[in-house]
């Protein structure tokens, strides 16, 4: 399934932006970061990758007001469906 997904996304890009690496620019059109999407992609299991991103091992061991204060934190924005969890 992984294999499918990166060959859907790649294909899309390519298709749709002109090519894997693509730019994110901010709303003055300032260059922010570029993710370049070609394959193959690293591979973790999801509480790895949460923990890597600064959200810290013990992520998914706290309450959810807790997770929600960690994100705060970190700048995340929560989106309103994921509010009550």
């Amino acid at each position: 399934m992984a294999d499918l997904v990166e060959e859907l996304v790649c294909h899309l890009a390519e298709q749709l932006c002109g090519g894997l690496p693509i730019a994110h620019n901010d709303d003055d059109g300032n260059l922010l970061r570029t993710i370049n999407l070609a394959r193959p992609w690293r591979r973790a299991a999801y509480h790895d990758f949460i923990a890597a991103a600064a959200a810290g091992a013990d992520f998914f061991a706290r309450t959810p007001n807790g997770r929600r204060e960690r994100c705060d934190t970190l700048g995340v924005q929560i989106s309103a469906a994921m509010e009550d969890h």
